[in-house]
C-alpha cells in the first residue's frame, strides 16, 4: 500500500507529512489522503481537515480589595470579573486556579472568600470551547485591607476631683467620630476630652487601595468617688477579726498594715494590738484610714530572757490609760498589778521566779469594760 497526500490544489505533498505541519491556507485547509494498492491501480481517498482557531483575546482584570472580616479573610465581589476578562466574546471557557494550581469554582461565587490570608493571586485560563489547546492566561489579586487599629483601653478611671481625661489615638486615619452613649458626637479629631461617666464609641475610617475600611471601639469612663471608711467592725478576746466598711463606687483594696493589700475587706484570726487600717482605690483615687485596737492576751509566756515572750501583758492595753490588770495564782493570791504603760509581768514575785503553772487575771480598762481569763507560764 502507498499513502499519498495532496493539498487543495491537488499538489502532492511530502510523505510522511512534516511534523509539525504548517498550513498554507489560513483558518481552514483540507488535505486529501490517498491509499493505493501497489498490485493494481486501485486506490481509496479520504480527507483531513486542518482548522486554525484564534487564541482567545482577553483582558487583565482589576485586582479586588475588601476589608478584613477576621484573620485576613474577606468576601470579594467577583460579579464583574468574567466581563472584564472576555467582554462580550462567546464560545470561551474560563477556568480559575489558586497559586497551588488547585481548581476553583467557575464561575467564581458572587461573594468569593479568599483561601489565603491578606493577599492571594487567582490565575485565569481562557480556552476556546471547540479547541481547548488554544488558550490565553492572566491573573488578578485578592487584597485584604487590615482594619484600622484603635489603641484604647476598654475602661478608664478618673477621680471625681478630676474634671476630665484626655485620650489620643493614631493620627494617621482619614476620619474620626467620637460618640457618647446617647449618640452625641463629641469630637471629629484624633483626640478627645471626655468628662461624663458612661460608654463611648470611637469610629475611624482608613482609605487604602481606593477602599475605605471602618473600625469601631467601645469603651467606658468610670468616675471613682474618694474611698471613705464608714466603720470598722472587729472582734477580740479570742474571736479576733477586722472588717473594714467603706463607701464609694471605686475598685477598692484593703490593708491592716498599710503594706499588704487584699480585695477582701475581712481579716480573720489576727493578733491583738493596735492597727491602722486602710482602704484605697486601685486606680489611685485616694485612700482613707482609721485606727482600731483589738484587745487580746497571750495564752502563755516564757520568761527565760531569750527575747521572745519574756513578758505577759494584755495586747492593746496601751490605748487605755486608766486600765489596771491584776494577776493571781491559782489560789487567788495577788502577785502583781499592771498599768497600761507597763511592759508586762516578768513571771517574778518578790524577786523570785514563779513556777510553770496556770495563772489568772482580771482586767479593768477604765471605761466600764471588765474581763478576766487565765494563761500559762512556761519555763
Amino acid at each position: 500500500m502507498l499513502v499519498s497526500y495532496f493539498d487543495q490544489n491537488s499538489i502532492q505533498l511530502s510523505n510522511p507529512l512534516p511534523n509539525p505541519f504548517t498550513n498554507s491556507n489560513p483558518f481552514n485547509e483540507v488535505i486529501t489522503i490517498r491509499v493505493t494498492d501497489l498490485n493494481s491501480t486501485c486506490y481509496a481517498e479520504t480527507t483531513l481537515q486542518l482548522q486554525t482557531v484564534t487564541q482567545p483575546n482577553i483582558n487583565q482584570p482589576d485586582n479586588l480589595c475588601a476589608c478584613d472580616q477576621g484573620s485576613g479573610y474577606a468576601e470579594f465581589d467577583t460579579s464583574t470579573i468574567e466581563e472584564q476578562i472576555i467582554g462580550t466574546q462567546v464560545g470561551l471557557t474560563i477556568e480559575y486556579y489558586d497559586s497551588n494550581n488547585n481548581s476553583l469554582p467557575s464561575p467564581l461565587t458572587a461573594l468569593f472568600q479568599n483561601t489565603e490570608p491578606f493577599s492571594q493571586t487567582i490565575n485565569v485560563r481562557v480556552e476556546d470551547a471547540t479547541n481547548p489547546i488554544c488558550y490565553s492566561e492572566t491573573s488578578f489579586n485578592l487584597i485584604v485591607n487590615e482594619l484600622p487599629e484603635i489603641n484604647l483601653e476598654e475602661e478608664y478611671f478618673i477621680c471625681n476631683l478630676e474634671p476630665s481625661i484626655s485620650l489620643t489615638v493614631n493620627s494617621g486615619f482619614n476620619s474620626y467620630s467620637w460618640f457618647f452613649e446617647d449618640g452625641t458626637l463629641i469630637s471629629n479629631a484624633y483626640n478627645v476630652e471626655i468628662t461624663e461617666e458612661g460608654s463611648y464609641t470611637l469610629t475611624v475610617n482608613q482609605i487604602e487601595n481606593d477602599l475605605t475600611c471602618q473600625n469601631s471601639f467601645t469603651f467606658s469612663l468610670v468616675r471613682s468617688e474618694l474611698p471613705e471608711i464608714q466603720q470598722v467592725n472587729y472582734g477580740e478576746l479570742g474571736n479576733n477579726f477586722i472588717e473594714i466598711i467603706a463607701s464609694g463606687n471605686g475598685d477598692f483594696e484593703y490593708s491592716i498594715d498599710g503594706i499588704n493589700y487584699q480585695d477582701n475587706n475581712y481579716f480573720p484570726d489576727i493578733q491583738g494590738g493596735t492597727y491602722n487600717v486602710y482602704v484605697r482605690d486601685k486606680e489611685g483615687c485616694g485612700e482613707d484610714s482609721k485606727e482600731v485596737t483589738i484587745i487580746d492576751y497571750p495564752k502563755f509566756f516564757t520568761p527565760n530572757n531569750d527575747g521572745y515572750n519574756d513578758f505577759w501583758q494584755v495586747k492593746g492595753i496601751n490605748k487605755f490609760p486608766n486600765s489596771k490588770i491584776s494577776i493571781f495564782d491559782r489560789y487567788g493570791k495577788l502577785l502583781t498589778q499592771l498599768s497600761s504603760n507597763d511592759v508586762g509581768w516578768d513571771g517574778n514575785y518578790n524577786g523570785k521566779g514563779m513556777l510553770s503553772n496556770d495563772y489568772w487575771f482580771k482586767a479593768n480598762l477604765g471605761n466600764g469594760t471588765n474581763f478576766s481569763g487565765h494563761f500559762s507560764l512556761k519555763r
